[in-house]
């Protein structure tokens, strides 16, 4: 009878272990489950931050270019026009974008030609107001194509379309140019920390911009 009794007992004590370890089982995973969750929910909301701050960044960027440059340069005037170069090796001949014509003095590009100053004395230089890596650059009317090469490095074309925008930002031009124009710019990085990104300090995130006469588009 004692035999039996403690068969009994441990026959219990072990249907009674498999149901804790059962129990334990399931907590622990529904425990890993809900930190992989959080931890993701964490990183989105992480990532969503970070991409209005770059957003609001190319933003600021772009009006900063704008302003800095009619500040300098008071007698500029923008155009619309076909400015060669191209994206991600589109056709240079379709690349159009807005861009700022400035009269600088020729001594000193940085600082705007006076309106009694003419000839010599003036240097007439360009700008696309689109997202470069170089931010400040000036270019000379015969060599503004040069400010986006062709299948230059880190380009992006800002009127192209895809799956959640089917339309580009600016249509057709005319019967006989089919396909909307290239609208080129280059990408800027943000780095894990302050600084140029490189090996040691990864990009985690990029802005593009171009500027119109009356918007922006990021």
């Amino acid at each position: 009878m004692k035999n039996n009794r403690r068969a009994k007992e441990r026959g219990v004590a072990l249907v009674t272990t498999m149901i804790v370890v059962a129990v334990l089982a399931v907590v622990a995973v529904a425990f890993m489950q809900s930190t992989s969750t959080d931890r993701l929910s964490s990183r989105t909301a992480v990532n969503y931050v970070q991409a209005r701050f770059v957003a609001a960044a190319g933003a600021a960027a772009g009006e900063a270019l704008v302003t800095d440059l009619i500040r300098r340069y008071p007698d500029s005037a923008t155009v619309w026009q076909n400015i060669g170069g191209g994206a991600g090796g589109a056709a240079g001949t379709n690349n159009e974008a807005t861009v700022l014509y400035v009269r600088a003095q020729s001594a000193n590009t940085n600082l705007g030609a006076r309106p009694a100053q003419f000839g010599g004395e003036v240097s007439l230089l360009a700008r696309p107001l689109v997202s470069l890596q170089d931010t400040t650059r000036l270019f000379p009317l015969s060599g503004i194509a040069t400010a986006l090469p062709a299948g230059g490095a880190n380009m992006v074309n800002l009127n192209a379309t895809n799956s959640s925008r089917p339309r580009p930002f600016v249509g057709l031009r005319s019967a006989t140019n089919a396909g909307a124009p290239v609208t080129a710019a280059q990408w800027v990085y943000f780095g894990a920390n302050p600084g140029p990104t490189n090996a040691n300090n990864p990009a985690i995130a990029r802005y593009a911009f171009w500027v119109e006469d009356e918007s922006f588009k990021v």
